[in-house]
């Protein structure tokens, strides 16, 4: 199958299709796109095959070419406001860790939000579409303001669809990394406690009996971790389900936050280099910042079916994390255990 995009039009070739199949069958395969969503392409007219249209029932042959209009899909509301060419000049872009065609990763430093309602915020959206000249980028999933890491973003509302449907379907896998207070027991395990919003507390979560299912699997890459007089660990978390604070929650309730998270009970340490350790130093963070990294992202692109695993860089903040246990140490190990849990490759 290939798979162009020119202007607002999506122009793919069957060539892959060996008997013929309908429509609907067929973009839902090809492109990895959910039932509903195919069914409103056909149903508003924006499926076509040498400028007919088709419908969810029409005939594909092998080697027919499909065009799909994107013109109807408007970009994100705010990113619409932009003046691009004014904001170019003052506003930082983004660091680009993977892009083709259809898609990109990004770095994302902890303290911005991924998305606002405020158009002049400065924003994760916001950097990526000056990044690309462009308001047509879509998040596909987000982080915290206070985590870094890598964040997927498509460049068209299919490619969008087609990366959402995957999140639903648990197909795309994502490692974070932790620096906590205290270890947690066992070593190594899986926390699914139910996690809803705090009444008490605004902006807050918590595990509660009556919230939505959660689950975060959890390894433990070194610990005890010793600095002045704080106990810490360094952990891999691996999300099951994508709740709100989900990591940051979960860790909380066995009396291990999230170093610098003082939204659920952490200190606020600093420590501006490993070799004062024994100098009563600590971790530097800041109130919209902590010791939470998406280090690691995996997916199957939906046009190529070529499997990926992406990382991102460590952030200078955790340096002196790194001079403690040593990068390429671990480095190696969040290798080993990704592709111990999810038997992925890393694409070169």
């Amino acid at each position: 199958m290939k798979v162009e995009l020119k202007g607002q039009k999506l122009e793919i070739l069957a060539r892959d299709l060996h008997e013929p199949c309908t429509s609907r069958a067929w973009l839902e395969q090809a492109l990895f796109l959910p039932p509903g969503f195919v069914g409103r392409l056909h149903a508003q007219g924006l499926v076509s095959r040498d400028a007919n249209r088709l419908h969810a029932e029409s005939k594909i042959y092998p080697d027919d070419r499909i065009v799909i209009d994107l013109s109807a899909f408007a970009p994100p509301t705010t990113l619409q406001q932009l003046d691009l060419k004014r904001v170019s000049t003052q506003s930082p872009g983004a660091e680009i860790l993977f892009e083709d065609p259809h898609l990109l990763a990004v770095q994302k430093p902890a303290g911005i939000l991924i998305h606002s309602e405020r158009p002049e915020e400065d924003t994760l959206d916001r950097r990526v579409s000056i990044q690309l000249g462009s308001p047509f980028v879509y998040h596909v999933h987000r982080l915290d303001r206070g985590t870094s890491g890598i964040v997927l973003y498509a460049k068209h509302a299919l490619m969008l669809r087609s990366l959402d449907h995957q999140l639903a379907k648990h197909k795309i896998r994502r490692l974070y990394v932790a620096l906590v207070e205290g270890n947690l027991s066992p070593l190594n395990g899986t926390l699914n406690d139910s996690i809803g919003k705090d009444r008490h507390h605004a902006g807050r979560y918590r595990v509660s009996k009556g919230g939505q299912p959660a689950v975060t699997e959890y390894h433990t890459l070194f610990s005890p971790l010793f600095y002045g007089q704080q106990k810490v660990s360094l952990l891999a978390c691996q999300l099951k389900t994508g709740r709100t604070h989900q990591i940051r929650v979960h860790l909380s309730s066995r009396g291990c936050p999230v170093v610098g998270d003082v939204l659920y009970g952490a200190l606020q340490p600093r420590l501006s280099s490993a070799r004062q350790v024994n100098h009563h130093s600590a971790i530097e963070s800041t109130k919209e910042a902590f010791f939470l990294h998406a280090h690691a992202l995996s997916f199957v692109h939906p046009y190529t079916g070529k499997a990926h695993l992406l990382t991102a860089h460590w952030p200078q903040a955790w340096q002196p994390v790194l001079e403690l246990v040593g990068d390429h140490r671990l480095d190696r190990k969040l290798h080993h255990l990704y592709k111990e849990l999810n038997g992925a490759e890393v694409q070169a």
